[in-house]
């Protein structure tokens, strides 16, 4: 009777936060990153923009100055997504296709 419970419980909230992860505002540990999800999601994509920023670099010949730049703020006005805002970035060298990125 206990499981049936808590596995109800937990269903209903995360139904909850499905629909509507704004209510759950309370919650931020930082701005704009709902329970670490945005936090937890920049590390995982982090080799993908890597691999990103090099096919950049070797069609455009030059680093782009925000990560925003790589999609034509596709992501950023679409989707709602700032990279600039998950990772930091830095070009040490444009000629090497050298960079800096922490998120």
């Amino acid at each position: 009777m206990r499981v049936r419970f808590f596995l109800f419980t937990t269903g209903i909230i995360s139904f909850i936060f499905y629909l509507s992860p704004t209510s759950f505002s309370f919650l931020r540990q930082e701005e704009n990153d709902i329970l670490g999800i945005e936090k937890r999601n920049a590390i995982f994509n982090k080799p993908t923009l890597d691999t990103v920023l090099l096919a950049y670099c070797i069609n455009e010949e030059v680093l782009p100055t925000n990560l925003n730049d790589l999609y034509d703020d596709y992501l950023r006005e679409s989707r709602k997504l700032d990279l600039d805002k998950l990772y930091t970035y830095t070009v040490i060298s444009n000629q090497e296709c050298k960079y800096e990125l922490s998120s």
